[in-house]
């Protein structure tokens, strides 16, 4: 009798260790959210498999060589005008009904418009729903040459569906098309097919992040149509993946690569705020203390203010994870048995000097 027993308290034990996320609507982007990704340069090369799937799997980003920053402010549907809300916060119209808003400074990229139209769009929003049953894009607004238009989609776009767990599937259809005055017509129809093809850990230059990844295959065609001409056109787009690493513990997601013919064409890393990876705390404004390289692998050099004292490494919580002697200027600390992530090292000397940096711990190759 206790062999049976040992063996369920064994793999229950196991399975609090190896825990699988799952994401739902009050782990994801909603009102009020602001979110902050750095961008990487189209065509870089990843530093993993993409097509790799299946259970418990690591990705490594430590190193993300970001070319900019962009910052996403989402807004209260509630705190839009009214003509918004008439259009996406009716009780009448539920397909179409928004939670928050997000303003948008270009907005022929972020509505994924792949085509010169020879107007100007300004003042543009795209909304959104995040309700139990997923994450939905419902609709668009912007002014074109001036004229304000509001368009909720035919066919809302569930871009998540909730609960998001390892192995679900889902294929949505999406559609909307947009009279635009003094020019003609603009539209985009095509299918979503969605599965979350993998689960494990992420680490990023902030940290480690349990994350269910999402792989989703877009088929789009945009529909093209010149009134003052009479001329009109079909586009068939070339197949696009979108690959999103999604974590219960971030408001947003984690990382997102967009491929098109294997060719990495788009990728954003969301950023920590709490964290700051400038070379310099705020109490440390002197550099007595020098680390290097950063980010580092196996060892670090640190050069310190005077030849003795102590030395130590915490996590971002402020936890001691690693500590020593200074026994001299200049002296090597291995951090190899680090999980990869950000640390703070900090250094007592002598003198009474006291002094702190930020690293990265990146996994060695």
């Amino acid at each position: 009798m206790c062999r049976p027993l040992f063996s369920f308290a064994a793999a229950l034990f196991c399975g609090t260790l190896i825990a699988q996320p799952v994401i739902d609507g009050n782990d994801f982007t909603g009102p009020g959210s602001q979110l902050v990704y750095k961008n990487l340069s189209p065509g870089t090369e990843l530093p993993f498999d993409l097509n790799a799937e299946g259970e418990d799997l690591s990705w490594d980003f430590s190193e993300f060589p970001s070319l900019d920053e962009a910052e996403q402010s989402f807004t209260d549907i509630n705190d839009m005008g009214i003509f918004y809300q008439l259009a996406f916060n009716s009780p009448g119209n539920p397909a179409v009904l928004a939670t928050h808003a997000l303003p948008l400074q270009n907005p022929a990229e972020e509505f994924d418009i792949d085509l010169d139209l020879p107007v100007e769009i300004s003042d543009a929003y795209q909304f959104y729903r995040n309700d139990a049953t997923g994450y939905y894009e419902v609709g668009v607004a912007f002014s074109v040459s001036g004229f304000p238009l509001i368009n909720p989609y035919d066919d809302t776009d569930r871009i998540y569906p909730f609960p998001l767990a390892y192995d679900l599937r889902d294929t949505v259809s999406v559609a909307f098309d947009i009279e635009v005055p003094l020019f003609g017509y603009y539209g985009q129809s095509g299918t979503r097919f969605t599965h979350a093809d993998a689960w494990g850990t992420l680490t990023t230059p902030y940290g480690t992040y349990d994350v269910v990844r999402v792989r989703a295959e877009r088929m789009i065609r945009d529909t093209l149509y010149i009134g003052e001409l009479g001329v009109g056109q079909v586009i068939q787009r070339p197949l696009q993946i979108d690959y999103a690493w999604i974590s219960p513990d971030a408001e947003g997601e984690v990382l997102r690569i967009s491929v098109i013919d294997g060719q990495t064409v788009s990728a954003q890393l969301l950023v920590d705020a709490e964290i700051d990876l400038s070379t310099d705390l705020a109490d440390n404004p002197q550099r007595d203390l020098d680390i290097w390289p950063n980010p580092a692998s196996d060892f670090i050099h640190a050069r310190f203010e005077a030849p003795r004292g102590n030395w130590f490494i915490t996590d971002v919580n402020g936890k001691i994870v690693l500590s020593g002697n200074i026994r001299s200027e200049e002296q090597r600390i291995p951090v190899g048995a680090l999980a990869p992530g950000v640390y703070i090292f900090g250094a007592h000397t002598d003198t009474g000097g006291f002094s702190r940096t930020k690293f990265v711990r990146t996994e060695l190759r």
